[in-house]
């Protein structure tokens, strides 16, 4: 995969999708992904998953906004 480049978003970190879990929420999915030594935890519609293919494995691209980080 290559980095983003049509984007305002500066904050870009390459991962590994490490696990696909449901979310509490029907339509909505956990991807857990590895950057680094570290886990982040994002939510996605099932649909976005389904229509970017993201699968276990997968070298994916985190285009993060800083005012959506959590602790």
């Amino acid at each position: 995969t290559e980095i983003p480049s049509q984007s305002s978003i500066q904050n870009v970190l390459q991962g590994v999708v490490d696990a696909i879990a449901d979310d509490n929420h029907p339509s909505l999915a956990l991807v857990r992904v590895k950057v680094g030594n570290v886990m982040l935890l994002s939510r996605l519609t099932k649909r976005a998953v389904s229509s970017l293919g993201v699968a276990t494995g997968q070298s994916v691209w985190l285009q993060i906004k800083s005012v959506a980080l959590m602790e």
